[in-house]
């Protein structure tokens, strides 16, 4: 970095701090020659507050530079954080967004499961009822009476028919008879009139 001078590139201020030194001294005596040597030392005194000035300028220049320098990492660097910051928030978001889309996709399957479990409850205290029922039915049949499929029953009253009309048509009238009173027992069996 180019930086100005204070003191001139030429020999002067020196130059002219030796002439008034040698002039005072050829002088020797007398308040003028004190006034060339203080005026000299002046001069002198001068030129190093100005080399030091100089110096001081160059050290203050050089630590604004690096201030800069450090500024413009620092900015470099907060930039890059809030980049960093700014995806971190948006995967938060996207995280946001997934877990409240599971939490109802969870909520969801829990009411459906509820739901299920209440209707499978009901429908247990409905085939309990219907068990008791039965094993009622069952209890109150005893060693005189049996339990028959309604589909056996059904199947037995067709083939008591088809025989009747069979011993009709052969001319068997005791058979008739006896296959129509089958049919008539299964019809009252069907019906829940049979003991």
């Amino acid at each position: 970095m180019n930086h100005p001078q204070l003191l001139p590139e030429s020999p002067d201020e020196r130059d002219t701090a030796r002439f008034l030194r040698r002039f005072s001294e050829l002088i020797s005596v007398g308040q003028s020659a004190s006034y060339l040597r203080h005026a000299a030392g002046l001069i002198d005194e001068l030129v190093g507050r100005l080399k030091q000035t100089e110096e001081l300028l160059q050290d203050e220049q050089m630590i604004g530079a690096e201030h800069i320098a450090r500024r413009r990492m620092a900015e470099a660097e907060l930039q890059t954080v809030k980049l960093e910051i700014g995806k971190l928030q948006a995967l938060r978001a996207e995280d946001a967004m997934k877990l409240k889309s599971a939490a109802e996709s969870l909520a969801a399957e829990r009411r459906f499961l509820t739901e299920r479990y209440q209707r499978a409850e009901a429908e247990l205290v409905e085939v309990s009822d219907e068990l008791q029922q039965m094993q009622a039915k069952f209890a109150s049949v005893g060693d005189t009476h049996t339990v028959v499929p309604v589909s056996t029953l059904l199947s037995l009253r067709a083939q008591f028919e088809s025989l009747a009309k069979e011993f009709r048509k052969s001319g068997d009238t005791v058979s008739d008879v006896m296959c129509e009173i089958g049919v008539s027992t299964v019809d009252q069996a069907l019906a829940g009139q049979g003991d």
